[in-house]
């Protein structure tokens, strides 16, 4: 199968092939954990919607960090333009918008990362009459001032993709992907050790065969960076990784981490660290989940090893990890005999070097896609999907809305799922950060019908804190991880995958 074959999720895919096997270590697993009631999980307060973006265009690709206080900086696309707002009790009022980006040109791509005290850098893909830039502005108090806009790169040719991190001491890296030739494209990369004033110059991180790469980075309280992409390595889409214990201002020889290279192909690539240089990579390989872990801020990785089954069609992974080693998987899954795809997760205590068993986390019923999770130290964590409606009666579908379920134990149990977004449009394109002390920000696009644009959209979950994992459930968790070591590829059959995307790589 080739790249451009894994990467196409629309087709109908037959399988069937049942696993009574995982099934009862799973329903073993589930029965040794207490999962949190609904009542417990709302003790906890879920702000109001908010809309960040005015009506009048359409605002997309929106993104949110949140520092230690509780602030939050949020930064979108609306007409070209990027825009921020910035929140200091919890998202529930925000300051007014502000453009980042200039009018005169058209810019996507926005990101945003924050470090624990609030200093901020915001980047974004710009294109003009100069061609295309890569351009970033920085915040030191969280996002009430910028300073002026810097252009890391600019060329002519296509430049798109730019991904940014930031540490506690104020190092950070950039990456972005750019054509450097007619026929030939690279990583490129710059950092800067003092907060974004002054930044490196671009250099090609690596080049590439493939055209489409996902790259992901991100740099540790150390000053120890990661970057992972996806490349075509003797043929076939490959999960490639390099390190830097520099801040990014050299980085090591390429390392592949999905292995057998020439028998398997992979698709979007991610990355979570902590601040110690613990480090999770997950991909799609063949319709599996695998991760590959590090301790060392990516100068050696683990063997690859897969999280779902490897009879199924597994999609739409992501990954974080909190500051004690705490870990979650999260991916969409279909069963065949299920009316749905259905959201999973998988959670480790150890930095990804072993992991629990599948968890179903969203309602059967229902189709759900593109997941995303954040977790703490604490083991508190969210995630959040979309889910496809239907009226059972009717059978007549309904607006894709936005759920939710809250974990305290790092992914062992999860509670009910809750919706945030309302029934009246379309919800996609989902993003969330989380701080140490449990506040979490969740943002995503809305489609209105009656006013026919899209506005982006927030809302935030504030867990009390007597909602922390007390490490009572961790001997649960690491004897459910040996009772189900191997036996995860023989799990349940599944059919048919069905994956919506908008403006999202």
């Amino acid at each position: 199968m080739d790249c451009c074959a894994v990467n196409t999720k629309f087709a109908h895919i037959t399988m069937s092939i049942a696993s009574t096997v995982l099934l009862g270590v799973l329903g073993a697993g589930m029965s040794l954990a207490v999962p949190i009631s609904p009542a417990t999980a709302a003790e906890g307060v879920l702000s109001p919607t908010v809309d960040l973006s005015a009506p009048g265009f359409d605002g997309i690709e929106p993104q949110v960090g949140v520092d230690a206080s509780g602030r939050a900086i949020s930064v979108w696309e609306r007409d070209g333009v990027i825009q921020s707002r910035w929140s200091s009790d919890g998202g529930v009022t925000w300051s007014p918008a502000v453009d980042l980006s200039a009018d005169a040109d058209m810019s996507d791509s926005p990101r945003i990362t924050l470090d624990a005290s609030g200093r901020a850098i915001a980047a974004w893909r710009a294109q003009g009459a100069f061609g295309y830039a890569i351009q970033a502005r920085l915040s030191a108090d969280g996002g009430a001032t910028w300073s002026n806009t810097v252009t890391l790169a600019q060329q002519s040719r296509v430049m798109r993709n730019p991904r940014v991190s930031i540490n506690s001491s104020g190092d950070a890296v950039a990456l972005w992907v750019a054509k450097t030739s007619r026929s030939d494209t690279a990583i490129q990369t710059s950092s800067t050790p003092d907060f974004g004033v002054t930044w490196s110059t671009p250099t090609n991180l690596v080049s590439l065969e493939d055209n489409f790469p996902q790259p992901q980075v991100a740099i540790d309280s150390a000053g120890r960076a990661i970057a992972v992409w996806e490349n075509v390595v003797s043929g076939y889409a490959a999960v490639q990784t390099k390190s830097s214990l520099d801040g990014g201002l050299n980085w090591s020889a390429a390392v592949t981490l999905s292995q057998p290279i020439g028998t398997e192909s992979t698709d979007k690539p991610r990355l979570s660290i902590d601040g110690s240089g613990r480090a999770i990579a997950v991909w799609e390989c063949n319709q599996i989940i695998q991760s590959s872990s590090s301790l060392d801020g990516g100068v050696t990785w683990s063997p690859a090893v897969d999280l779902s089954s490897n009879l199924g069609i597994s999609y739409d992974q992501e990954v974080s990890i909190g500051d004690t080693g705490r870990a979650i998987v999260i991916w969409s899954h279909y069963q065949d005999g299920d009316p749905a795809a259905i959201i999973q997760t998988s959670s480790s205590l150890d930095g990804g070097l072993t992991w629990s068993p599948a968890i179903d986390v969203s309602e059967p019923e229902y189709p759900a896609s593109d997941p995303e999770v954040s977790v703490d130290g604490m083991g508190r964590a969210v995630a959040v999907w979309e889910s496809q409606r239907w009226d059972q009666e009717t059978g007549e579908q309904d607006p894709t809305v936005m759920q939710s379920s809250m974990s305290t134990d790092g992914g062992l149990t999860w509670s009910p799922a809750v919706t945030l977004s309302a029934f009246t449009g379309e919800a996609h394109f989902a993003q969330l950060n989380a701080n140490s002390s449990g506040r979490v920000f969740v943002v995503w696009q809305r489609y209105d019908f009656l006013e026919g644009e899209w506005v982006v959209q927030t809302r935030s979950y504030h867990f009390p804190a007597a909602l922390a994992d007390t490490g009572a459930n961790d001997s649960v968790m690491s004897a459910s991880v040996m009772a189900t070591a191997g036996l995860l590829a023989a799990g349940a059959a599944l059919t048919f995958a069905t994956r919506r995307r908008l403006a999202r790589s």
